[in-house]
């Protein structure tokens, strides 16, 4: 038989044991690069010795994959700014291995795990930390890289501008609510992924910003099963593949209840005008507040939108997916906008929903973001 790559073969592994960690893996270019002790990864690419690799039992491989995701899901390698390259590296090492540790990977040793360091973000995490030399070897066209003390992987810097990193940051951000949403609906997400995918969309972000990335990630990156990806099928392993469509049917519903300001609800009709001229897309858009007042269905042509809200009285969540499920849609996501009072369906579809919300109420499943309604 073929001597499989470890690395490829650990992926292969996490689809069905760590189906978060290995939906967000699939997202990097596997490079060997001699010039490396370990491995390190910049954002796009794992980069890894595969002497080094070769050394290491089939879960510690498992471990290495999971930890250089991580760097890239957590954006450590944009978020390091003037730190010392070694000493963010293991400040990093901490909060990811900790992390890892609770998910039950078999970290190989020596590595940086100080449960100390508990719950901490990587930056206090680096102010705790005693000064140490720098033990690392400069490589040419690899800004930012760190030593790998821990032997986990190192870090680079991201390539390209500013601008293209917090692009990096905001495609992760999106991709691990994505893996976040497949591997809670294989009831395979720990308590503690589950915590820190809500810390990360939780926060102040541009809520715009984060509902067109949802809907571009929707379009562009949709695993499938049929046909498996042809890159692989020569290793026997069958992964899935990428493929690029044109953005199926998506559902946009409208909590038109009283509680909604005028000036809220002229937001959101501005970003599905903005969703409409960014995908060639067809919206199914419901009006509901206790009930469906409306339903539209909208495409590019109905540009510039021109809408007229029906509602304005109590709030149910349940009748937009009940409509849903009775009209056959199969929708490729599901985007409601609302206060989040009201009550929900008590099981999830088996479509990825985005809560756009104008309080800081819990939404009931799905992901969620804050609409800031003082942003212009």
């Amino acid at each position: 038989m073929p001597k499989y790559d470890p690395m490829t073969r650990a992926r292969a592994a996490m689809l069905g044991s760590h189906p978060f960690f290995a939906a967000l893996a699939l997202r990097l270019k596997l490079v060997e690069a001699d010039w490396l002790g370990t491995a390190a990864v910049d954002g796009r690419h794992i980069f890894y010795n595969r002497k080094w690799i070769d050394s290491l039992s089939d879960e510690e491989v498992q471990a290495i994959v999971a930890h250089e995701t991580m760097h890239c899901a957590l954006s450590t390698m944009g978020r390091r700014g003037s730190r010392d390259p070694d000493k963010w590296n293991v400040a990093t090492d901490h909060v990811i291995n900790l992390l890892l540790e609770g998910a039950r990977f078999s970290l190989p040793t020596p590595r940086y795990c100080d449960s100390q360091y508990a719950d901490l973000p990587a930056e206090t995490v680096y102010t705790m930390l005693p000064d140490m030399p720098r033990c690392g070897i400069a490589v040419a066209g690899r800004p930012g890289l760190s030593s790998d003390p821990g032997e986990c992987g190192g870090v680079m810097d991201a390539p390209g501008t500013s601008a293209d990193s917090q692009t990096l940051a905001a495609e992760w951000r999106v991709a691990m609510v994505q893996a976040a949403q497949s591997a809670r609906n294989q009831g395979n997400l720990p308590g503690s992924l589950e915590a820190l995918v809500q810390d990360i969309v939780t926060p102040a972000l541009d809520w715009k910003k984060l509902l067109r990335d949802f809907v571009c990630r929707s379009a562009r990156n949709d695993y499938n099963w049929f046909p498996p990806s042809r890159r692989y099928m020569g290793t026997g392993f069958y992964l899935p593949s990428l493929r690029s469509d044109e953005l199926p049917d998506i559902v946009i519903a409208v909590d038109t209840s009283g509680s909604i300001s005028t000036k809220e609800l002229a937001m959101f009709s501005a970003e599905l005008s903005s969703i409409l001229g960014d995908f060639e897309t067809t919206i199914h858009l419901i009006h509901c507040d206790a009930e469906i007042a409306k339903t539209a269905l909208l495409t590019r042509a109905d540009l510039p939108l021109d809408l007229s809200w029906k509602g304005r009285g109590g709030t149910d969540f349940r009748p937009v997916f009940e409509w849903v499920t009775d009209q056959g849609v199969t929708p490729t996501c599901l985007i409601y906008f609302t206060d989040l009072y009201g009550p929900a369906p008590d099981v999830e579809p088996d479509y990825p929903v985005l809560w756009v919300s104008t309080t800081q109420e819990k939404w009931p499943w799905g992901e969620g973001v804050l609409l800031d309604s003082d942003v212009d």
